[in-house]
């Protein structure tokens, strides 16, 4: 692989940074820091980008954009269609509180008056006759 050289100037905390890299990584110099970070910046070995394009960025931010208004349209028809239900089950209700049950036919009051069995007489029924 032919090799290029570039020379950049670094603000101090990012040569910092490098600096702090290269020790961890025990790299011998910035310039190799520099490359190792390179590599896994652009994924050389790899074929899939670890970054975005603006361009990407831009085609998310819309596909973002138009989700968010379909949640929102969404929520509002869900809103909607909950307050739909609450009001028919509501005038549900109340029509079923205007409907007259239907009669309920109470045995005759005075059916005990057929049974003029006094306690006494029906536990005589069960008791077995003396012989007198």
């Amino acid at each position: 692989m032919a090799e290029k050289q570039i020379n950049i100037s670094l603000p101090d905390s990012l040569y910092q940074a490098l600096n702090t890299y290269q020790k961890q990584q025990n790299l011998d110099s910035p310039s190799q820091a520099a490359i190792e970070i390179l590599l896994h910046f652009f994924l050389l070995e790899s074929k899939t980008q670890p970054y975005a394009t603006k361009e990407q960025l831009k085609n998310l931010e819309n596909k973002f954009n138009r989700l968010s208004n379909q949640v929102s349209q969404l929520n509002k028809s869900y809103s909607q269609l909950i307050l739909s239900q609450k009001t028919q089950l509501l005038s549900l209700s109340e029509s079923e509180k205007k409907v007259q049950p239907e009669s309920i036919n109470f045995p005759d009051p005075n059916w005990d008056d057929e049974i003029e069995d006094e306690p006494d007489e029906i536990l005589y029924d069960f008791l077995l006759p003396d012989d007198k």
